[in-house]
């Protein structure tokens, strides 16, 4: 099965003209979040293009540029990650996750 992860106009705060592609690696890409430090999104999800599920992130410019295009794993551990969540604090991201559960 195969899921790719989009960006719909519904889950940003900025106007864009259509849906595009953040991810579309093969695998089931999954439960994103989506963090905004005022002039980029980072968007995070979950990620089983490989065994087992790991955490992935990329940054999106407000014209819907990926910037980072199939995304970065954010933890390079073979152990079951899953829920991510993120945040901006004004200077950092900040992400979380569930990890080998």
């Amino acid at each position: 099965m195969k899921t790719i992860i989009v960006l719909s106009l519904f889950l940003l705060p900025v106007c864009l003209s259509a849906d595009f592609f953040i991810c579309n690696e093969t695998g089931y890409q999954f439960e994103p979040e989506i963090g905004f430090d005022g002039t980029n999104f980072f968007v995070v999800w979950n990620d089983a293009r490989g065994e087992i599920s790991s955490i992935y992130g990329a940054r999106v410019t407000q014209s819907g540029a990926i910037l980072d295009p199939g995304g970065f794993k954010l933890l390079n551990e073979d152990d079951l990650q899953s829920s991510p969540c993120v945040a901006f604090d004004d200077t950092n991201y900040f992400v979380t996750w569930q990890y080998g559960c």
